[in-house]
């Protein structure tokens, strides 16, 4: 029965420090994510980081559009659109995407009877 009792004994100081090394692990991870978060106080830099590269871009992109209600309008939309100027297709398709969320999230018709002929030669 004495083995017993010391094998118990010494795998409470295991435990002990696995839950530490958990805790110290997960405020290192907590913090280096919160340092990452870009601050969106005006148009701008929502703009920004909507059309910011990032992987699962539309997923993202809907996360902030229901983040921050109080910035998507149609003049959001329209300088998301006006981004579309003088850049390369593939990026004025991604950008078209981003335009589009935002019109889903505005659910405004007039925006929505936009097609991509249209906006293309709006920009």
């Amino acid at each position: 029965m004495v083995p017993e009792k010391q094998c118990t004994s010494l795998a409470r100081p295991s435990i002990i420090y696995l839950c530490l090394c958990v805790v110290l692990l997960s405020s290192r991870i907590i913090l280096a994510q919160s340092q990452s978060v870009t601050t969106i106080d005006n148009d701008d830099s929502f703009i920004s980081t909507l059309l910011s590269d990032t992987p699962n871009q539309q997923r993202e992109v809907s996360r902030l559009l229901k983040a921050h209600p109080d910035l998507v309008n149609p003049q959001l939309w329209g300088k998301v659109v006006d981004q579309m100027s003088g850049v390369s297709p593939e990026r004025a398709l991604k950008i078209l995407e981003v335009a589009k969320q935002i019109a889903n999230e505005l659910n405004t018709v007039e925006i929505k009877l936009f097609d991509l002929p249209a906006i293309l030669l709006y920009s």
